[in-house]
């Protein structure tokens, strides 16, 4: 992945050094492949990577045919932490409660689990910037609503979020 570019990224690291490596020369060849033969590539991540940098499996497997190569995109655009904090329309804490945060604008991001805390406080790892909606598991909850800026840091602290009761629940 371009967000790669200027790493050193070490294919099949072994005790007497790297089969490959992903470096500022170009990407990583592995010359020595058999044809029709079941192949695992490691991939070992360089020492400079950031936090909530997603380089993806460690492990590729692959099977090549007769004068043929694979081609392997590893890496992908940074990620961010988030944390933040729910209360109820009254100030308490929405304390012990499970729901799935959703991407509203990237349908094909896949849906990540949450929790609270005793205090209402929860994390969610993997995000990009974007609209998000939090599906609470109590249907009397309505979703909770919140977004990552365009310029947010790897870390981002969410405004607290109210939680609502739908209509006629207590």
């Amino acid at each position: 992945h371009e967000s790669l570019r200027g790493m050193k990224v070490n294919v099949n690291e072994l005790s007497t050094g790297a089969e490959a490596q992903l470096n500022r020369m170009g990407p990583a060849v592995v010359a020595d492949v058999q044809s029709y033969y079941p192949r695992a590539i490691g991939i070992e991540p360089p020492d400079e990577l950031e936090f909530g940098y997603d380089l993806g499996p460690s492990v590729y497997s692959y099977e090549s045919v007769y004068r043929s190569g694979t081609r392997i995109m590893i890496g992908s655009e940074p990620l961010l932490f988030a944390s933040g904090h729910c209360e109820d329309s009254e100030g308490s804490p929405f304390s012990l409660q499970v729901g799935e945060v959703r991407a509203l604008d990237d349908e094909t991001a896949e849906p990540q689990t949450v929790f609270t805390s005793r205090e209402g406080a929860f994390t969610i790892e993997g995000l990009r910037s974007g609209a998000y909606e939090i599906q609470w598991f109590d249907e009397d909850v309505l979703p909770s609503r919140f977004s990552v800026p365009v310029d947010a840091a790897k870390s981002v602290e969410l405004e607290k979020l109210v939680v609502l009761l739908r209509e006629g629940s207590e």
